[in-house]
């Protein structure tokens, strides 16, 4: 029993969604051990409010998961991705801002694609990943190229076509601008902090963390 001999006081959730989550708190209750545990950390994955805030839910389950905070990448503020969430909807039925992630995994989806039309057509060496790496690095300057189908065809042109130097791009993501340190290979984006509203009917964003700028938290005390 990990309650019995490590005795911790917190629970952290990663890669799981608000199903497990749920189970596991149950189970947690069914120890015997909820008590002890007084802190709950939740990724974006388990950031379901449909499953976490369900109304049937024991009420111990829903006195554990009201204390619950989380990350997720902030929500976008890019005028096009109103455009973005709307055809994502009429498409696929998805909400986008049901899963924050959305818009970057839309988004990084593209810089792979960018990253290997620039590697297939590079002189030497041949495709391989070190190659598309290389074409990562040529996604931050040059013409500016908003993500999408629409734009594919341009973008597809600028990393194709004349000399090998001035095959550059600069893109910008439904999730925002792409800002990628070609020398460490990091790219950076906000992350929200968020928590269960007072009613447990929705979740709300007590804090956000800036590239660069240290976090508040006080507020998701």
């Amino acid at each position: 029993d990990v309650f019995a001999t490590e005795q911790p006081n917190g629970m952290l959730f990663i890669g799981v969604d608000g199903g497990q989550v749920v189970k596991a708190y149950q189970a947690l209750i069914a120890s015997g051990n909820a008590a002890k545990i007084t802190a709950h950390f939740l990724a974006d994955a388990a950031k379901d409010a449909k499953t976490l805030l369900d109304g049937s839910l024991p009420q111990a389950v829903r006195d554990i998961i009201a204390k619950a905070r989380g990350t997720a990448p902030f929500r976008s503020t890019e005028p096009h991705y109103d455009t973005f969430a709307t055809n994502l909807k009429t498409e696929f039925g998805a909400v986008a801002d049901n899963f924050s992630f959305v818009a970057q995994s839309y988004d990084a989806a593209y810089m792979a694609a960018y990253g290997l039309v620039f590697a297939d057509n590079f002189t030497s060496p041949s495709l391989d990943g070190h190659t598309v790496v290389a074409g990562f690095k040529r996604l931050v300057s040059g013409t500016s190229i908003t993500v999408g189908r629409s734009t594919w065809g341009k973008a597809f042109q600028l990393l194709t076509e004349g000399d090998e130097a001035a095959r550059t791009i600069d893109i910008r993501g439904t999730s925002g601008p792409l800002d990628f340190d070609v020398t460490t290979g990091n790219a950076f984006g906000p992350i929200e902090i968020w928590r269960p509203n007072m009613a447990g009917t929705d979740f709300e964003t007590c804090a956000s963390c800036q590239p660069g700028a240290s976090c508040n938290l006080a507020a998701c005390l």
